[in-house]
């Protein structure tokens, strides 16, 4: 058992290195030459030895990086679906647009797949199944790789908590929200959770245009009030935001209002996205 240290007992150690004086180090690792007290012994520098603690608490993540990513992604919201999504299986009109022409939402790809560039919001409107939620899952898919070891050789793994992206299918949350509203404190969980979907630094908004109304129009659903808000919250806070649609601007306009279409795609711009038939459909047919 060890014997228990004394408050005199640390006292006097402080003591005593106060009366050593500082001398210069060479680091073995960096050779950066850095202060410490007379009789220590040198070693590593600080910065060696955080650097040295931080490669041996990630070596067995980089060792299955491969599974970190899907949970990464899973935690973040996609599907079984969309956790399959390569950017090799892009339709090949769409993966021109987001990759080959260049166009401003072709520098913002770029940007996501690299690990230091700044992340900017867009929408792909279409047709149904045209690929436009498999292009997105791809394009996360591909940016959670690229930007994700130098977060963990930065960090840590601190970074595997770090979810910056959050993936939300609209319709799916439209129907949750109105299922627990009506329940004791269901409120209270629904303004919490638009909290969470505001404060994501990458919100995805899959599906808008999807959900049903309740009520005559738009402006009588309940969550018409809850989509104004969260777009508000991101508009005004500067964070980027990715979306799905099969409305073009003037049925978007139509559906949800010319302030929210405003103030929603000013920052992130809508992409129309080749019409090829319906991708799914093509898939299950036989021959």
């Amino acid at each position: 058992m060890t014997a228990p240290v004394h408050a005199g007992q640390v006292a006097a150690a402080f003591l005593e290195t106060l009366g050593k004086s500082l001398q210069a180090f060479p680091c073995p690792d960096c050779g950066e030459t850095y202060q410490g007290f007379e009789g220590s012994g040198g070693g590593p520098c600080d910065r060696c030895l955080e650097r040295s603690r931080i490669d041996r608490e990630i070596a067995p993540i980089l060792a299955s990086f491969e599974a970190h990513v899907l949970g990464f992604m899973k935690r973040a919201g996609l599907s079984s679906r969309e956790l399959t999504a390569r950017r090799a299986q892009i339709p090949p009109g769409l993966a021109k647009i987001l990759f080959r022409d260049e166009t401003e939402v072709s520098r913002r790809v770029r940007a996501m797949l690299d690990p230091a560039g700044r992340l900017e919001g867009f929408g792909l409107t279409g047709d149904t199944g045209t690929g436009k939620s498999y292009a997105l899952g791809s394009l996360f898919m591909a940016a959670a790789h690229a930007r994700l070891r130098p977060a963990l050789e930065a960090q840590g793994k601190r970074a595997l908590a770090d979810v910056w992206l959050t993936w939300a299918k609209w319709p799916e949350i439209v129907t949750r929200f109105r299922g627990i509203a009506g329940d004791e404190g269901g409120l209270r969980r629904v303004e919490a959770e638009m909290v969470r979907l505001g404060a994501s630094k990458c919100l995805v908004l899959d599906d808008l245009g999807a959900e049903r109304f309740v009520g005559a129009s738009y402006a009588e659903d309940w969550m018409a009030s809850q989509l104004d808000l969260l777009v508000d919250r991101r508009y005004n806070e500067q964070k980027p935001t990715w979306f799905t649609t099969n409305l073009g601007p003037r049925e978007f306009i139509a559906r949800y209002g010319a302030r929210l279409f405003s103030r929603l795609a000013s920052e992130n711009i809508l992409v129309r996205v080749p019409t090829i038939g319906d991708l799914r459909l093509a898939r299950d047919r036989p021959g």
